[in-house]
């Protein structure tokens, strides 16, 4: 997959696509890709940012269980949506093994999903916010974003760094350990 933020798109067919790859700040996917047999014409696909529903806030029939990408989805560069699903899903097999009750099932597995989804929206949301004028006036918000940032130009050349970049945004680690990489 080869993303990219901000409009900055390529057209989709091989020659925009390896133009697009050679923009790019390491030459190293554009030098594996050059010279690569395509199986295919490259894809488009635009996904205008993440989202989240707050369903806890709703008054739902009850036994009702929103969840995956119904309950929040994820920009896919990220690769956060699969793994918030999974987490969710664990969260409800553990209510089911504490056999809550059918009439507050619902409700709690909203308690327990939240801190989920929030994690993850909020990762996500900070690296796309950084196009919205009202992010101009969050100066923390502004240098944590650019350290991720830095982090990200630097993982390119360190495979430590860029292995700790993907467990975070995966949710494997916790987004501390980006100050201690």
């Amino acid at each position: 997959m080869l993303g990219s933020l901000n409009k900055n798109y390529f057209k989709s067919d091989i020659d925009s696509f390896l133009s697009f790859a050679e923009s790019l700040p390491s030459p190293m996917l554009f030098n594996a890709l050059k010279n690569a047999t395509p199986v295919c014409d490259p894809y488009e696909y635009r996904y205008k940012g993440s989202i989240r529903h707050m369903y806890n806030e709703c008054i739902l029939p009850k036994g009702l269980i929103v969840a995956g990408d119904a309950l929040s989805s994820f920009t896919p560069i990220w690769g956060q949506g699969i793994t918030v699903a999974v987490l969710e899903a664990k969260e409800l097999e553990d209510l089911l093994k504490e056999n809550c009750s059918p009439d507050r099932i619902s409700e709690e597995f909203y308690v327990r999903a939240f801190p989920v989804v929030d994690k993850a929206y909020k990762l996500a949301v900070s690296a796309d916010s950084r196009y919205l004028p009202e992010a101009k006036k969050n100066r923390i918000g502004l240098l944590f974003m650019k350290y991720i940032l830095l982090l990200a130009k630097l993982s390119i050349h360190d495979k430590h760094l860029s292995g700790i970049l993907a467990t975070v945004f995966q949710q494997l680690k916790p987004p501390t350990k980006l100050f201690k990489p």
